[in-house]
């Protein structure tokens, strides 16, 4: 069974199944204006132009030509709007830092600063800074805490 694509207002998704893309027309998930190819498949259409399908809006654009030509496949990149491996780092590091101070502290604060200069992260990472270095201050009062009962104790 051949695949589908979809793009609906300029976003291109699939491969689906013969099936997922049944359903998802079924859910009307795929609007009439949306435009459909699978393999074997001349050119892109509008998905009302298939059968069962309902008439699609007139004032649809036709496909840009950077859509890939019928019958060649371009796996397409999902868009990640979560954070990285820097940012996950420095919440990892910065948690740490509650026990180790400013062994795992200062690493988390270095990879939150490294990744805000890094597109799409900016926001994570500014969150990942300010933990890091609650968790810092945290971990060093907890630090200097113990030591000052260890020396009462004694």
């Amino acid at each position: 069974m051949a695949n589908w694509y979809v793009n609906i207002d300029g976003n291109q998704a699939g491969p689906y199944s013969e099936a997922d893309f049944e359903n998802m027309r079924a859910q009307g998930m795929i609007p009439p204006n949306a435009y459909v190819w699978k393999e074997g498949m001349a050119n892109w259409v509008f998905a009302s132009e298939l059968p069962g399908g309902t008439p699609a809006a007139p004032t649809m654009a036709p496909p840009p030509s950077a859509w890939p030509a019928p019958g060649v496949y371009q796996p397409t990149t999902p868009s990640s709007d979560g954070p990285n491996g820097l940012v996950i780092a420095s919440y990892i590091l910065g948690g740490l830092g509650l026990g180790c101070g400013c062994l795992t502290g200062i690493p988390a604060i270095v990879c939150a600063s490294i990744a805000m200069k890094q597109p799409g992260q900016e926001r994570h990472a500014k969150i990942a800074l300010w933990v890091s270095i609650g968790c810092l201050i945290v971990g060093m009062v907890i630090g200097v805490t113990l030591q000052l009962a260890a020396l009462n104790m004694e």
